[in-house]
């Protein structure tokens, strides 16, 4: 498999590593979905990148990111497909054992930030997982 490239801006370095701002591509102007996922074409995103020599990059160089389709496709199913199962399973479970429409989509939204959270207290783990490379 091929990697995903995007090129960027380099818009802070710090000890370890750099922040690169990039422009969504493109492809996105045309998705039906854009303005559901935040990422539409033509709003900058911000990527902090690990590096063991930052002292080699400076703001406003331009740089290529590099991810692994298996990492990024990782990053979705963290992000997007567990979060809609999980929300998927509260609400028939709790439609199986008899209760309320109600109260089981009180249930399933209140397990979405919960699992968010528990994304948030875990994401140095995450982090150290999924691998983006500078070129």
């Amino acid at each position: 498999m091929e990697n995903i490239t995007r090129c960027g801006i380099i818009t802070t370095v710090n000890p370890g590593s750099v922040t690169v701002t990039f422009i969504r591509n493109e492809a996105c102007s045309g998705c039906a979905a854009k303005n559901a996922c935040g990422l539409s074409g033509g709003q900058p995103l911000s990527v902090e990148v690990k590096t063991n020599a930052p002292q080699n990059y400076r703001i406003g160089q331009n740089v290529t990111l590099e991810i692994s389709v298996e990492n990024a496709l990782t990053a979705a199913l963290w992000a997007y497909v567990l979060p809609l199962f999980l929300m998927l399973s509260v609400l028939a479970a709790f439609l199986t054992f008899g209760s309320n429409e109600t109260t089981a989509a009180t249930a399933t939204l209140a397990v979405l930030p919960l699992y968010y959270a528990f994304l948030y207290l875990f994401r140095r783990r995450f982090k150290s997982r999924i691998k983006i490379k500078l070129r």
